[in-house]
């Protein structure tokens, strides 16, 4: 899903909320339409980041089975949008389930979710997500993403020894479902991590101050090269508790995966969990934050 793709925003609820404010536009071109449309970070701010990292065997992973971090998600308008309050966007969870063994192989399998909470906002989406082993290769993607009127399933089966991908979207808002894409992508990479994988995968990188980390994501059969680079250390207080934490700049080279350009921030817990306790994206109309407000192990 590219971040320009962002759905959700009611404009005719945000007219509504500057009527009678000479300076808010009367009527909106598509341009302007599409600008308010991030609610879509709700989903993609929390699922950007991967890296081409192997665990090693003999140590502990980060995260542990039936883990379960949750986040409140907000929209903070710009200056000049003073009409309009800070809206509390929707709320993200993720969850670990216990993984099974295939091939002499582990398998991860990471589940989230985004669901709105503002009446600006109409989304509920799934992820259901499988990756192997220590590197945490995935292998399997399944998102069902229900935003207004708009309710669709993409299913992606890596094969990892053909080095392919298929990919099967459907259109689930009409009956019967209907089949908008069959793709078998041949030559994909051998290792590639699909957006839900990649909050996990990236949680194995040590992040030291200056480090630069090349990545590899995969989002609907295509890939993108995403760099991760530690900026410096802070100091987070939430609602999940009071943080040291490495700050990192997530970067991608645009014109793939993310044709929305914008600063994207993670704060990374300097423990061994390397939790990811609070996000933030620039975009052109304020930004999009999350903070992490319950962690369960």
């Amino acid at each position: 899903m590219p971040l320009t793709k962002f759905a959700g925003f009611d404009w005719r609820e945000l007219r509504r909320l500057s009527k009678g404010l000479r300076f808010f536009p009367t009527r909106s071109t598509r341009h302007e339409r599409d600008r308010f449309r991030v609610a879509r970070c709700l989903v993609m701010t929390g699922m950007l980041v991967s890296c081409p990292f192997r665990l090693p065997a003999s140590d502990k992973s980060p995260f542990t089975n039936q883990e379960q971090l949750e986040y409140v998600v907000k929209w903070d308008p710009p200056g000049w949008m003073f009409f309009i309050p800070e809206v509390t966007a929707g709320k993200l969870a993720f969850t670990v389930k216990e993984g099974a063994a295939d091939e002499g192989s582990l398998v991860h399998r990471f589940q989230g979710s985004a669901i709105s909470t503002s009446s600006l906002l109409k989304v509920n989406d799934i992820f259901d997500s499988a990756s192997q082993g220590t590197d945490l290769c995935s292998l399997r993607m399944l998102k069902r993403t229900h935003e207004g009127k708009r309710h669709r399933e993409v299913e992606v089966q890596i094969d990892r020894e053909k080095k392919t991908a298929r990919v099967v979207e459907k259109d689930l808002g009409v009956d019967p479902p209907k089949t908008l894409r069959d793709d078998t992508i041949k030559d994909f990479p051998v290792c590639a991590t699909d957006l839900l994988g990649a909050l996990y995968r990236a949680r194995l990188f040590p992040f030291q101050p200056g480090g630069v980390y090349q990545i590899l994501l995969t989002d609907n059969g295509r890939t993108q090269e995403v760099t991760l680079k530690p900026i410096q250390k802070e100091y987070i207080k939430n609602e999940a508790g009071s943080f040291s934490t490495q700050k990192v700049e997530v970067q991608s080279f645009f014109g793939g995966l993310f044709k929305q350009r914008g600063a994207f921030y993670i704060w990374f817990t300097e423990d061994a969990r390397h939790l990811p306790v609070k996000f933030e994206m620039k975009v052109k109309l304020g930004k999009v934050y999350g903070n992490l407000v319950k962690v369960q192990e």
